[in-house]
């Protein structure tokens, strides 16, 4: 048993940290901050992982292009804009969603739905949907 907080009130404990998000040996939780942080991590694994490519791809398709640093620039660009804003949001999103319905959630569902993310960015991106709306 943990001993009491100043606020008399037992403190509890968490074995929490992103190296074991990561490697996906950490524990199932249904802590909200925990699921947003491992959620957006996982998201954010997949999603440079995607953009690094697509970067490393138009950098050696332009590489003889006088405007090649000017136009490889939105790929790095979205590698932060991207996760900051769509996978804060939806992040927290599936996180509360969780959280609320009181289900533990494992490292690896947190991959998948990190990874799921990513792809739902990428069925739209090339699926056009935005430019007919």
């Amino acid at each position: 048993m943990s001993a009491p907080s100043p606020s008399g009130s037992a403190a509890a404990e968490s074995n929490f940290s992103l190296w074991k998000v990561v490697t996906l040996s950490g524990e199932s939780t249904n802590v909200f901050w925990e699921i947003w942080l491992s959620i957006l991590l996982w998201m954010l694994i997949s999603y440079a992982l995607v953009h690094l490519v697509a970067g490393a791809l138009s950098i050696l398709m332009l590489r003889r292009h006088s405007w090649m640093p000017f136009l490889t620039v939105p790929f790095f660009a979205m590698f932060f804009v991207g996760p900051a804003t769509f996978g804060a949001v939806t992040s927290a999103s599936i996180a509360l969603t969780f959280t609320t319905a009181s289900i533990p959630v494992t490292c690896l569902i947190c991959a998948l739905l990190g990874i799921t993310q990513t792809a739902s960015v990428l069925v739209v991106s090339f699926s056009r949907l935005l430019a007919t709306l």
